[in-house]
């Protein structure tokens, strides 16, 4: 794989060896295994091998965590779930901690790239909102779900409330059966790459908050409601927050989850690798 890097910069004929596709299909193959699996992802993606190799490497090499507020006990396969969607998106390094029970330190929060936060049931607000505002401060990347964003008890608190980190307003929960993807604010959003089908399934969990004003909408559900919305960098925030308006579990994890035979799992990859990255989205559609 080196050796190819190396080459392609020797001149414009080796450049164009160095992209032959049985060469990269060779690696992609030999990495992920010769699976059914991976070239099925390839033609899903409908890029070149050389693509493909490139931006699952990129994101074997970075490493997320998902923090999230669950009961205990069975409610855990809920992070679980999440876990194992993200890993079959192609996001390898994803670890999880439930805050209700467990509380990271920021030094812990610094070897991730990127962290999706939800929360179904009470934890410490406060210094749970500190560490990711400082995260987010010291350039991580963030991916706020529900119900952080509309139920009382799982909101955060402290620097992430008081200086307005949540993408949208605070809102009450809602509970809409089968909402579907609906409007897409941004089609050509990286968080919105591969996704042909998204069901929010029978409760469609979400919150009635609107965009501030700071933030850019990227996907709306079925009924007009925020799906999903960024809100980029700025001299003192250098971090990038998307806020996913929906919770996280699947219906293979939780009943009334997203629909696990659609692109939820694709949507939460995409949203992490995209605030992972630090690199704000240049689409100029609207």
């Amino acid at each position: 794989m080196e050796l190819a890097a190396h080459v392609s910069c020797v001149c414009t004929h080796w450049n164009c060896i160095s992209l032959d596709n049985c060469i990269w299909k060779f690696h992609s193959l030999t990495i992920w295994g010769y699976w059914k699996h991976t070239q099925e992802q390839k033609e899903k993606k409908e890029v070149s091998w050389y693509q493909f190799f490139k931006a699952n490497c990129a994101k074997s090499n970075l490493a997320y965590l998902i923090l999230g507020s669950e009961g205990g006990g069975a409610t855990d396969d809920r992070l679980s779930d999440v876990q194992q969607k993200l890993k079959s998106e192609g996001l390898v390094n994803v670890d999880i901690c439930n805050v209700r029970t467990t509380t990271p330190t920021f030094e812990q929060l610094k070897k991730y790239n990127g962290i999706m936060f939800f929360s179904y049931h009470g934890f410490d607000q406060t210094s749970i909102g500190n560490m990711l505002a400082d995260y987010v401060d010291a350039g991580g990347g963030v991916v706020f779900c529900a119900y952080a964003n509309c139920g009382r008890g799982n909101r955060l608190g402290g620097k992430w409330a008081a200086q307005k980190y949540d993408p949208l307003t605070l809102g009450t929960t809602s509970r809409s059966p089968n909402l579907t993807l609906g409007t897409r604010t941004r089609p050509k959003h990286p968080v919105l790459d591969g996704i042909t089908e998204f069901h929010g399934g029978e409760q469609s969990s979400h919150g009635d908050g609107i965009p501030h004003d700071d933030a850019i909408p990227i996907a709306e559900w079925s009924n007009g409601r925020v799906l999903a919305v960024e809100l980029s960098s700025t001299n003192t925030r250098a971090g990038l927050i998307v806020g996913l308006n929906m919770y996280p579990p699947s219906s293979d994890a939780a009943t009334g989850g997203w629909n696990a035979k659609t692109g939820g799992g694709r949507l939460m990859a995409n949203s992490l690798y995209y605030v992972g990255r630090g690199i704000s989205s240049t689409c100029s559609d609207k």
